[in-house]
């Protein structure tokens, strides 16, 4: 096929099963935009490119596969650099195409338009995963080995970068074959004939689950079930088990009650999780038992408590195996202070029964798309979520203005679902515009502020170090002229969360409910 090597590569991706992109048309990725017009993805044009790259996040995170994000040369793409690095963070899948200046003027000053001093190293320094076009030529070959490395492995996002005398170049091109999903790592059966063993046989197993898990959600509920584990997961692994299931306690790994429980389980299984920082914010307990981690990326066996045994694969792909050698009977559950603990763990706030109305006005499947931001802090550990991928947060690099534009990817992932954006008064400024892209694809969906006034988590800590409040205390938008004036509805939440929440998901348009913050 003769066309332009930007038409192709669209066409190519359409061809692989990319059926959404995210970005802004420019003067430098036109021909890009050649190949969208001439497709049938779906496009979404943010108001701001890293809006772009957090609809994407969203989308990834509840289709189960990447979509497109198309930012120009230089600012566009240092724009959506942010959003980017935080999907890295995450283990979510994106590819992300960018312009760039001419190949005979790269690094050499010239001051072309967008210019930067080396836009590939930018990438370089958050991705693992960068391709850059040369020739017209080499293109087929390149775009398989981009989109081999986005079907294989860890899923992350994937750079490829086109110079914009390349991207209207014409050439006759093959026809462009999809890429077939590499086979799975094989898992020995030894090995999973003793990983059944060692759960036959534990008497205080417990299971510690993070976002590699979420295609696990049926065998790991069953799993509990039969083995009566006790089940922790990180922010990310939030209703693979359900938080309120029957010896689930959440994300709670930072508990010290918790830390104790697990530390004298005689059989502790890390399954799809970091164990990170972000994921406990404390030490980790000494692991009294045997300590087994199953992770799709291998470099994590050496970070953390070191393990007793390791299983490099898919973790959906162990536990049906494991599950296949165990019978199907309920266990009780060894720990059988999780229900206490969930009780006295909540503090009658006005943040927690805020969640506690967020919850019974959600629906067992319904998501809640979060920000950085101190209801969502608490969230974390509050609020049950009871279905994989019910509570998204930007865990590990913690971005700002995540919230709406992620939930806009969401709801275009699941646009029968019902979706929910949680953000901060100050945290929602970062992405508010993208309000109006909400209400331009009339979307039902609710978006909540909590408006305290201020920075809170920062102002409390510079409270608690005895540092004067020194920026922090910003006056918030009004958000009662702010949402009409970029197409939505508005309501202040009166203390009937569940009212709104009702009336806004059969709303044909985006609806901000303001939680103002009592005094």
């Amino acid at each position: 096929m003769k066309t332009t090597c930007g038409q192709y590569i669209i066409h190519a991706l359409e061809k692989s099963g990319i059926t959404h992109a995210f970005g802004i048309p420019g003067v430098h990725n036109l021909e890009l935009y050649r190949g969208v017009a001439a497709s049938g993805m779906v496009h979404v044009t943010p108001h701001h490119e890293q809006g772009a790259a957090f609809m994407a996040d969203g989308f990834a995170r509840l289709a189960g596969r990447p979509a497109l994000v198309l930012p120009i040369t230089g600012p566009g793409l240092l724009n959506a650099a942010t959003a980017i690095a935080q999907a890295y963070s995450d283990s979510v899948p994106m590819l992300v195409v960018a312009t760039n200046n001419p190949l005979d003027t790269l690094g050499a000053g010239l001051g072309e338009l967008h210019e930067t001093l080396d836009q590939r190293r930018v990438m370089e320094g958050i991705l693992e995963d960068v391709f850059v076009a040369h020739s017209a030529e080499a293109l087929p070959r390149l775009l398989r080995m981009v989109l081999e490395r986005l079907e294989s492995g860890r899923p992350r996002p994937v750079y490829l970068e086109l110079p914009i005398d390349l991207a209207g170049q014409t050439h006759d091109f093959p026809n462009f074959e999809p890429v077939v999903k590499p086979a799975p790592h094989a898992i020995d059966g030894q090995t999973v004939e003793r990983l059944a063993e060692m759960l036959r046989t534990a008497e205080r197993p417990a299971f510690l689950i993070g976002g590699g898990a979420r295609g696990a959600t049926e065998g790991l509920r069953a799993l509990a079930k039969t083995t009566g584990a006790l089940i922790v997961s990180s922010i990310a692994g939030k209703g693979i088990v359900a938080d309120d299931a029957p010896g689930s306690l959440g994300a709670c790994l930072h508990e010290p009650t918790v830390q104790a429980a697990i530390g004298d389980s005689d059989l502790v299984i890390a399954i799809g999780t970091e164990l990170a920082a972000t994921d406990r914010y404390t030490p980790l307990p000494e692991f009294s038992g045997t300590h087994v981690r199953i992770d799709l990326d291998p470099r994590q066996f050496a970070r953390g408590p070191f393990p007793d045994m390791t299983i490099e694969a898919d973790a959906e792909r162990v536990v049906e195996a494991v599950r296949a050698l165990l019978p199907d009977d309920s266990k009780p559950n060894w720990y059988d202070d999780a229900d206490t603990l969930r009780a006295t763990g909540k503090p009658n706030t006005q943040i927690a029964q805020s969640l506690a109305a967020l919850r019974r006005g959600m629906p067992d499947d319904g998501v809640v798309v979060t920000d950085m931001t101190q209801i969502a802090y608490e969230g974390g550990v509050l609020y049950p979520a009871r279905r994989a991928m019910g509570w998204i947060h930007p865990t590990g690099y913690g971005t700002l203005g995540y919230a709406l534009p992620a939930a806009i990817g969401a709801k275009l992932a699941e646009p029968e679902g019902f979706i929910v954006a949680l953000a901060g008064d100050f945290g929602f400024g970062f992405s508010g515009t993208e309000l109006a892209t909400a209400a331009r694809l009339g979307m039902n969906l609710p978006i909540i502020i909590w408006n305290n006034g201020r920075l809170g988590q920062i102002q409390d800590d510079m409270d608690a170090l005895d540092i004067p409040r020194t920026g922090v205390e910003v006056a918030p938008l009004d958000f009662r002229h702010f949402a009409p004036a970029h197409g939505a509805e508005y309501a202040l939440c009166d203390g009937d969360l569940e009212a709104l929440l009702e009336r806004a998901r059969k709303a044909e348009k985006p609806t901000l409910i303001e939680i103002r913050e009592e005094a």
